[in-house]
Order: C-alpha cells, then structure tokens, then sequence
C-alpha cells in the first residue's frame, strides 16, 4: 500500500526511517512553494508531504492512505481542492520543521544543564588552541637548527627502532644529549647519506621552537641535502593530530540549539579526548 510513497521520495521500499528524513528535506527543499514557482513543482510538493506523513505520521491513517485519489483523478482536481492540499502540505512542512526546532532546542537546554556543556567547551577550546600551536610550529615559524656528534647508536625492544645518541654542539651543559629514533630502513639510508660510521662528522637537525620537538636529521647527499624524518617525534603524526583537534570548532562555530553543535558537542569532544591519549601514548614511548 505504501509503496508508491516510498517511489515519491526516490527510495526503495522499506528504507529506513533516516533514509525517508533526508529524501523528504531534500525534495522538499527544492519544490518548496516559496522557493519555486514551478506549478508542476507545487504539485510534487503536495506529493512529498503526503509521503512522508503516509510513511511517518501515525495520524495519517490507513483509511487516509485508502482515500487518495488515483493518479487519474488528482490530474483532474479542482483549483480550489488543489488550493486546500497545498495549504495542508505547507502548513504540515512548517509544522514538521516547528517540531524539528522544538526538540533541537529541548535537546540544548538538556545539554547546557549537563556536565558536558562544560567539558565540551574546555575541551573544544583547548583542542583549537593546540592546534594552531602545531600549525604555527611546524609551517609558520623557522626551525632551529642544532648540531650534533654520535655518541651510541642502539636497538631498543620496545618501540622497535633504533635510538641514535647525539651530543648537542650548540649547549654549554655538560653532558646534554638528544636522541634521535628511526627504522632500519631509514637507517641504511643515513649510514649512507650521513655517513654515520664516521666518528669525526658532526650533523645537522631541525628541532621545533614551542613543543622543542627534534624533526629531522639532514645532510648532504652530493650537491643535494636530505632529511629523515624522526620516528620518536609526534610529529610524524601531525596531519591526524590538526585533524582531530580542529574538529571542535565546529562546535564552537555552531554554538546553538542546532543539530550540528549537539551532536558536534559529544562526537567531537569524544574524539578530541580521543586525540589527546594517542598524543600522550606517543609521547610516553
């Protein structure tokens, strides 16, 4: 009996019920009186309200589903009946988008007195904060650049890469060290770039300026100087981790009793808290 509902919205019978929401607001967006003019779109209107109140609106009965007019008999509707079932149709839009707004807003209020309307905002705060510290950090302010000797070069068990030790050239402390960490692929390729066997070399590294992060080891390779990236850095990680901790500000953007800010308020705090234990994971390897 509903099937023909279903082919008015464009969906297959039997489609979920967020399926037959999306369809209804897109089609309804675009045949909507006060945006087309079209006669034959006003018509289509009338037939995407009568769908989506057939396929979701417990009042619209079966016996009102048994009393729609055939197709042939809705060609030859009166002006005036036709004049009743858009007003029905508009009205029932505007009253779908009133209930709509009525339960975004409930929804709002309910989260602004939960704990989470503060945790959301700290923790969307910070996350946009540090992420244009990682964006400031490692494209807008120059490297410095540090110089090195070898002191060990070893395998450690636990992360599976090898721990370079260097000696920092440019501090005056004594026994100030850094540790640059990288596969054994890369490895073979400092060895013979860098050449590392040569105890009398020194080398050259990019360190950050706000998170001292140590990037890049670089030398030259002929005329042409090459860098390898540091494995120990979470760095490595940084397009995942701007990702992630940009995503509250949509949050912060869409403050509101919206759709978008509800749910960004838990998905994307969920996945900022999320981001944090991966940096602290990283961190503490």
């Amino acid at each position: 009996m509903k099937d023909k509902f279903y082919k008015i919205l464009g969906l297959s019978n039997g489609a979920s019920e967020e399926d037959i929401k999306k369809a209804y607001r897109k089609l309804a967006m675009l045949h909507h009186p006060d945006k087309n003019k079209n006669e034959k779109s006003h018509q289509k209107f009338i037939k995407i309200n009568e769908a989506y109140a057939a396929l979701t609106d417990e009042n619209y009965t079966a016996k009102t589903i048994n009393n729609e007019p055939d197709a042939k008999a809705k060609n030859n509707l009166s002006e005036e009946e036709l004049k009743k079932r858009m007003e029905w149709a508009t009205n029932y839009s505007r009253m779908k988008n009133i209930k709509e707004s009525r339960i975004n807003y409930i929804s709002y209020i309910q989260l602004r007195k939960s704990p989470m309307r503060k945790i959301s905002l700290y923790v969307s705060i910070i996350s946009v904060l540090f992420s244009s510290l990682l964006i400031l950090d490692y494209w807008l302010i120059p490297f410095k650049v540090i110089e090195g000797s070898l002191i060990t070069k070893e395998f450690n068990s636990n992360d599976n890469l090898y721990h370079l030790t260097f000696k920092n050239l440019n501090s005056f402390e004594i026994n100030q060290e850094f540790v640059f960490k990288t596969d054994l692929e890369d490895l073979r390729k400092i060895n013979r770039s860098c050449q590392l066997s040569n105890n009398n070399n020194n080398f050259n590294f990019h360190q950050t300026n706000i998170f001292n992060q140590l990037l890049t080891i670089n030398c030259f390779s002929g005329v042409n100087e090459v860098s390898f990236f540091n494995k120990g850095s979470f760095f490595q990680m940084i397009y995942l981790f701007i990702f992630i901790f940009s995503l509250p500000l949509i949050t912060l953007i869409s403050w509101g009793p919206n759709t978008v800010h509800i749910l960004s308020s838990y998905l994307f705090t969920y996945l900022a808290i999320f981001g944090f234990f991966i940096l602290i994971i990283v961190l503490i390897q």
